[in-house]
């Protein structure tokens, strides 16, 4: 009986041990099997970021240097481009990322792992002209941001806050000084005056007066530039500005998750910054570009270097006549004091003492002007000039150039230089332009320059791209499918 249960016990210890062995085989089975679908999935992952950052690492070398940021061109310097080349790109680095001894280089081991890739598909990819170079806009702006920083941008906002509120943009004092004139002239047509030409003692006449204003109106670019100006054309037809206006333009997902849209002041300030710094002007003009003054060309849009010039030139010339008018009311009481009475008494010899008024307003604002072709040549010579004059920052002296005795031509600026630069007043017409115009043919301006550089003739701006979504789907030697999305972008 004894050596019975003995045995019986011997075999109900050697039946729970196996028990147990199983269930902890199965166990560590089980573990293995974690592990090797851990580490399988670990490897996919690793080889998608790999694939991912090689593919990244392929930004556009001319766009960084010349412009600061960071692209995937997909024509690769082909003359079509399209994702399926960056998939291409993508898939090329994935095989090798799989298995590393594909090209027999790496004394690699067997892998038990096998890992393959048969499913490959970007999602989605953020173009730099999406919502109209936006894309392009928010990566330029953190590009300054970072070297400039916030506090940058407050001397500019009290140039823009003077400007505002004494609306040196918004008036037209030539078209001013016209309807003064007209209504000067009809008093003198109602009181049936035809002789103008009437001196006073000190040989000032309506005529010379009139003369100038004539002057003011057909001046010109040539009258008031230092040295030659640039003829340089172009066919903006062939550039990302008239293709997106057909409708021939590549469109993306747009700004990606954590970019926030650049439509605020500070951020128009910014890129009104990046515009001067990376891009040429009459005053910094860039070497081997198709324009010379790019600037001018993003606020006016001419194909043309001189019509572009001319435009600015006329501008600042209003800008300027305004600040000059101010100054004469308001500052400069013994200059208006001077031409009120000079106007008095012309006024009375021609027998409409009564509008003495309305011709002192026509001289002041011919004066204004005058001074402005004088502000504008500074400017054009690389000075600086007050945003609103004081007393001692005056140029010219109305009364030799109403005798003749001093051209367009020969009239000198206040060189004190103090105020505002050239390039100053370009930021703040930057600052006051239509923002989608301004990054639409900012970028005209990276196709002309880029499109200069070898390998790049046929660059399109709206084949470049700074974000990727893709989604993976791998497999490892067991037929188990590893799949997923990865994303990433040039912050």
């Amino acid at each position: 009986y004894e050596i019975r249960l003995s045995l019986v016990g011997s075999e109900m210890c050697i039946r729970d041990r196996s028990l147990v062995f199983a269930i902890v085989l199965s166990l560590l089975l089980t573990l293995i099997e974690g592990a090797a679908v851990g580490a399988t999935r670990l490897q996919a992952e690793l080889a998608a970021d790999l694939g991912l950052d090689s593919v990244f690492a392929e930004y556009h070398r001319e766009l960084m240097k010349q412009y600061g940021v960071f692209y995937i061109d997909d024509s690769y310097g082909n003359e079509k481009g399209g994702i399926s080349r960056v998939e291409q790109h993508l898939e090329s680095y994935l095989r090798y990322n799989c298995n590393p001894n594909t090209d027999g280089k790496l004394p690699v081991g067997y892998s038990l792992i096998r890992l393959t890739n048969p499913y490959l598909e970007i999602e989605q990819a953020a173009f730099a002209t999406d919502g109209y170079g936006q894309v392009w806009k928010a990566q330029a702006i953190e590009c300054m941001k970072e070297k400039y920083g916030i506090s940058y941008i407050n001397d500019i906002r009290n140039y823009l806050n003077i400007i505002e509120a004494h609306g040196l943009v918004n008036r037209d004092i030539m078209s001013e000084i016209d309807q003064k004139k007209q209504e000067f002239e009809r008093e003198l047509e109602q009181e049936e005056i035809t002789e103008t030409d009437v001196s006073t003692d000190g040989g000032y006449s309506y005529g010379q007066i009139n003369g100038w204003l004539s002057v003011l109106h057909r001046i010109g670019v040539t009258q008031l530039i230092a040295e030659d100006m640039s003829s340089q054309q172009i066919q903006a037809g062939q550039y990302i500005s008239a293709r997106a206006k057909a409708g021939n333009m590549n469109q993306g997902c747009g700004l990606t998750e954590g970019i926030e849209t650049p439509d605020g002041i500070d951020d128009e300030l910014f890129y009104g910054q990046y515009l001067l710094d990376r891009y040429g002007n009459y005053i910094n003009q860039k070497e081997q570009s198709l324009l010379k003054y790019q600037v001018e060309y993003i606020l006016y849009g001419s194909d043309s270097d001189a019509v572009n010039l001319q435009s600015m030139v006329r501008r600042l010339l209003a800008m300027r006549a305004v600040s000059n008018f101010i100054y004469l009311n308001a500052t400069d009481h013994a200059k208006k004091d001077e031409v009120k009475i000079i106007c008095e008494i012309l006024c009375t010899l021609l027998l409409v003492p009564e509008v003495s008024d309305v011709l002192t307003y026509v001289v002041l604002g011919v004066w204004s002007y005058i001074e402005a072709v004088a502000d504008v040549k500074g400017l054009l010579q690389g000075y600086r000039i007050p945003l609103l004059k004081d007393r001692g920052q005056w140029s010219t002296n109305l009364w030799d150039m109403l005798k003749g005795t001093v051209s367009v031509e020969s009239i000198s600026p206040n060189t004190t230089n103090a105020g505002l630069s050239y390039e100053d007043h370009l930021r703040v017409f930057l600052m006051l332009m239509n923002r989608q115009d301004k990054v639409m043919r900012s970028l005209d301006i990276v196709e002309m320059d880029i499109r200069q550089t070898p390998g790049n003739e046929h660059f399109r701006i709206d084949q470049c791209i700074s974000y990727l979504k893709v989604g993976f789907g791998f497999s490892d030697a067991g037929k188990r499918e590893y799949v997923f999305d990865r994303a990433m972008g040039y912050q």
